[in-house]
């Protein structure tokens, strides 16, 4: 009877060995950027950036063949940009999808149109944004493609100031 109470206490011993090795493990291998954030990296060229980019997209990708033909922003083709040099309105726009962000459900819809985009330089460094605020979904393109998401909210803003500049929008 000793025997088998004894096993039991190691078999229990070992199981919750094995979970906090394999909760360590977890800790030490997943990548330190995780969560619904932009990388560190990619808030700071955003917020120093020496050109900001807002673009508008028609929401369906373009063909091979005709991406030779027209300006695209990652294979979907540009309706229109406008280059933002006054600090505070750039501020206006990242605060509003930060906000966005920080606000998005839980999840997204799986449509993928994105009617936007912003494309930031600083020095050497580029960072680029495709925005479906329809599904909640934005792709990160920096060092690393990263996906998070985002609510619908910052779209009105996104829309006024490319409309404010004459810059068509996507009424797909």
């Amino acid at each position: 009877m000793n025997g088998l109470i004894n096993m039991r206490k190691y078999v229990l011993s070992s199981l919750i060995l094995g979970g906090i090795l394999a909760i360590g493990f977890y800790a030490w291998f997943y990548p330190k950027h995780s969560g619904n954030q932009l990388t560190s990296r990619v808030n700071r060229i955003l917020h120093t950036g020496e050109r900001f980019e807002l673009l508008s997209t028609y929401p369906y990708p373009v063909t091979p063949v005709n991406l030779r033909k027209l300006e695209s922003f990652h294979d979907f083709k540009i309706l229109g940009q406008i280059d933002i040099r006054d600090r505070k309105k750039i501020e206006t726009l990242l605060q509003s999808l930060e906000m966005g962000i920080r606000n998005a459900p839980a999840q997204g819809a799986s449509c993928f149109h994105p009617r936007h985009g912003i494309r930031v330089t600083h020095g050497e460094e580029k960072v680029d944004l495709l925005i479906c605020f329809e599904c909640g979904y934005i792709y990160e393109f920096g060092d690393a493609w990263h996906c998070l998401r985002t609510n619908d909210t910052p779209a009105a803003l996104f829309n006024q100031v490319l409309e404010e500049n004459s810059v068509p929008t996507s009424k797909d």
